[in-house]
């Protein structure tokens, strides 16, 4: 009996520390720290690899991981440090540095946004 009760203990620990793995991620954009889906797009005017936020706005990242270098993929984001540009030949108007980048996959075609 006391080797179920540890073995569950066990398992329910590791069951709280994975649910706890985010926990800290912050970004100065969106107090809650959560992720922001985007697609990488390529800008004109010799822009370079851009992020297309959900909700339509275009953002330059300063330090886009290179395995994310690629046109339509869909990703994740945290950022902070948004800067205005008010100068730029793209369609820009923030420049942010990338605190994290996943991969995204919807589930379903239906809950895609892009």
């Amino acid at each position: 009996m006391r080797r179920l009760f540890l073995f569950s203990f066990f398992f329910a620990s590791l069951a709280v520390l994975a649910l706890d793995r985010d926990k800290g991620k912050t970004h100065k954009t969106d107090p809650g720290g959560s992720y922001v889906e985007a697609m990488v797009t390529i800008g004109n005017n010799n822009c370079g690899y851009l992020l297309r936020l959900s909700d339509g706005q275009l953002i330059r990242p300063t330090n886009l991981p290179k395995k994310f270098q690629h046109y339509d993929t869909k990703v994740l984001v945290m950022y902070d440090g948004a800067k205005e540009i008010t100068d730029s030949p793209c369609d820009v108007q923030k420049e942010v540095n990338l605190t994290d980048i996943r991969t995204y996959k919807a589930k379903s075609k239906a809950q895609g946004k892009f």
